[in-house]
């Protein structure tokens, strides 16, 4: 749902800003979803899959936008974590989601220490060529739809939040990894993005 919206306005606002920054640039929504198309494909790059578990620790920017719609295009679970938190609280959400990758900012990484997860360190983008460029591939084409996920319920990510559940924002509850629709969703997405990836890098379609 979320990819078919962002694609849907790309389409019919392309020109218009999504975001404008308070240093003054902006971002259309077509740029918008072309970069989040490209910054899928570096995640998935990098091993994220349908069921992977990506925690956001970043300010809440355009970056934080554009990698959160580019999981979403690959089924994975996302946990964006309040950039309020201290170092204590956001090891402890970490924990609890066991996640597969840690998107974090400078400050925030500094904060939380060493952590199990793998984690990349991100500076924030300038304009909207360079937001969450650590990841992006240029031209790479859109993502293949993932099938729709039915009677998903969403919770918060908390410190409190046993291991069990591991609740994130925009996270079916329930362990994703072992649940069905993660199993139904994997090969097709993941077959269509390595078909696609021995094309690259072509002019997006």
């Amino acid at each position: 749902m979320l990819t078919e919206i962002a694609r849907r306005a790309a389409v019919e606002f392309a020109d218009t800003e999504a975001f404008v920054t308070e240093h003054g640039w902006s971002i259309t929504y077509a740029q918008l979803d072309r970069a989040a198309d490209e910054a899928a494909t570096g995640l998935f790059d990098q091993g994220i899959r349908p069921g992977s578990v990506l925690a956001l620790a970043t300010p809440s920017n355009v970056d934080f936008v554009v990698l959160y719609l580019a999981a979403a295009r690959l089924g994975a679970v996302t946990a964006g974590l309040n950039p309020r938190f201290t170092g204590p609280e956001l090891r402890a959400c970490i924990d609890v989601l066991n996640a597969d990758l840690v998107i974090a900012s400078p400050a925030l990484a500094a904060a939380m220490g060493p952590i199990d997860s793998s984690i990349a360190v991100v500076d924030a983008g300038d304009s909207a060529h360079t937001v969450a460029a650590r990841f992006r591939v240029p031209d790479a084409a859109p993502v293949p739809d993932l099938p729709a996920i039915p009677n998903a319920r969403y919770v918060s990510a908390s410190p409190a939040a046993p291991p069990a559940s591991r609740a994130a924002v925009g996270t079916p509850i329930g362990n994703f990894r072992q649940s069905p629709i993660s199993t139904l969703a994997a090969p097709g997405v993941v077959a269509a993005m390595a078909s696609r990836r021995l094309r690259w890098p072509t002019s997006a379609s």
